[in-house]
């Protein structure tokens, strides 16, 4: 049994009953975005989906280590298949399917909604085309990120004056105050807690609900190609609960 045992070791690099990255643990990279993604005192992350996932590599048995990255970091690691490594919490796509695993869904967002200056607040309950459709409307958006086949597609089909920034969210709801936006999306969780962090800045903006945005789209675990299908395999196991 111990020779077997141990010829499995020189074979995969796994010990039986457990699913590890060959050369140490995964590195599941993330960037603080509340209410998704919070670093702990302790070096933990926790939130809406950093819970579920670290439930699955915990509960699939799966040694993992959290690293902060910047998203355009973060999509750099897994379009250049850098190691073993994965992300929190992105939407598939087929342009992301193309470069990346994803595992089954651990999290879904409520509806898209947007924030809004208070000068704008007449879109309120139209569809998103005529908002976005709004005479004098800029929509300010992260640069290279998706925000879903709902939103991204209404985005190409109207065109409105868009304005792209590599910031982070909170630093979006800032150009927002200072009037150099006028909208930008979110997911209802996610504008909720921009507002409730901006604190009395955010005054002066509004969340705004469309006649027609269907329900939020699905967050997946996202891996590298490097990590192999029985890690993917495991964490769909544990997703699922069985």
């Amino acid at each position: 049994m111990k020779a077997l045992a141990f010829l499995l070791i020189l074979v995969t690099g796994f010990w039986p009953g457990k699913t590890v990255a060959a050369d140490g643990p995964l590195i599941v990279y993330f960037e603080e975005r509340p209410p998704y993604q919070l670093l702990r005192a302790d070096g933990n992350v926790e939130g809406l989906t950093a819970d579920p996932a670290a439930q699955a590599f915990k509960a699939a048995d799966i040694d993992f280590v959290w690293q902060e990255s910047s998203m355009s970091r973060q999509m750099h690691v897994m379009r250049e298949n850098q190691g073993q490594a994965c992300v929190v919490g992105w939407f598939k796509n087929s342009d992301r399917l193309a470069f990346a695993k994803f595992t089954k869904p651990i999290y879904r967002d409520r509806p898209f909604v947007a924030l809004v200056r208070n000068g704008f607040g007449a879109i309120a309950g139209r569809s998103l085309d005529e908002a976005l459709a709004t005479p004098g409307l800029r929509v300010l958006v992260r640069g290279k990120y998706t925000y879903g086949g709902t939103i991204d597609s209404a985005l190409k089909r109207v065109q409105p004056l868009t304005i792209a920034s590599p910031n982070r969210h909170l630093q979006l709801v800032e150009q927002l105050v200072k009037n150099r936006a006028d909208l930008m999306f979110a997911a209802e969780e996610e504008a909720e807690e921009l507002l409730s962090r901006s604190g009395g800045a955010a005054s002066g903006l509004q969340i705004v609900r469309f006649a027609d945005v269907v329900p939020g789209e699905y967050r997946h675990i996202v891996c590298t190609f490097k990590v192999a299908d029985a890690i993917i395999a495991r964490l769909n196991k544990a997703i699922d609960g069985k």
